[in-house]
This record gives structure tokens, C-alpha cells and sequence, in this order.
């Protein structure tokens, strides 16, 4: 099980660097723009809000808020990609907003992770 933990993590960051690599132009004109901005204000409130909704149990209100957090944006990049005939002008701000989407909780997950892993461990040795 480890070993395939060890495969998906090096998946996932080849197919990020990919991903920014193609795309590295496109976010880059983004810079200086509203988009990133209102990204992380939209990425900020979906996660608070997530928290708000999950309850009390402090694990389900993480989770809640995280996958409040992660939308979609795949969603978003293969509608603009086939409906909107992957326009620029749509496409540009959808790619920056869906690698912020992504990378931003999934930071905060691997943040609160390194956190919790302490109190495991000395929670089990107790």
C-alpha cells in the first residue's frame, strides 16, 4: 500500500509539472490581473464555509472544508476546452483558477496533516 502512495504522489507531481509547464504563458499573463484575487477569495470563502457546515467532529469539518475547497476546475477547463472552443479569454483565467484550486488546499491538507501527526503519534503511545 505504500508503495502505491509513493506512485500517486510522483504521479500527481509529474502531471503538475506538466501541466504548468504547458500552460506556463497563459499563467504567467495572468499575473497582474483580478484573476488571482478573486481565485483566492474564492478558494478562501469554499474553505471557510466548508468548515462552517462540517459540524463539530474536528475531522469531519477538515474534510468538509478541504473538499469544499477543491473544486472542480476540470469541469470548467473541458467545457471552455469544447463548448467555447478553448478560447483565450476563458481559458486563461479557468487554468490559472484550477491550479490555484488544486494546489492551494492541497498545501493546507499536507500542512494540517504534518500537524495532526504528532498528536497520533502521541495519542498511540500513550
Amino acid at each position: 500500500m505504500a508503495g502505491l502512495v509513493k506512485v500517486a504522489n510522483l504521479a500527481l507531481v509529474i502531471a503538475l509539472a506538466a501541466g504548468i509547464s504547458v500552460n506556463w504563458d497563459t499563467i504567467v499573463g495572468m499575473f497582474g490581473s483580478w484573476v488571482l484575487v478573486a481565485a483566492l477569495v474564492i478558494i478562501a470563502v469554499c474553505l471557510v464555509l466548508g468548515g462552517l457546515v462540517g459540524g463539530r467532529a474536528v475531522p469531519t469539518r477538515t474534510t468538509t472544508g478541504l473538499v469544499s475547497g477543491l473544486r472542480f476546475g476540470s469541469l470548467g477547463l473541458i467545457i471552455i476546452g469544447t463548448q467555447l472552443n478553448g478560447s483565450p479569454d476563458y481559458l486563461g483565467p479557468a487554468i490559472t483558477f484550477a491550479l490555484l484550486d488544486f494546489v492551494l488546499p492541497l498545501v493546507l491538507a499536507i500542512e494540517l496533516g504534518r500537524k495532526a501527526q504528532p498528536a497520533t503519534k502521541t495519542a498511540t503511545t500513550s
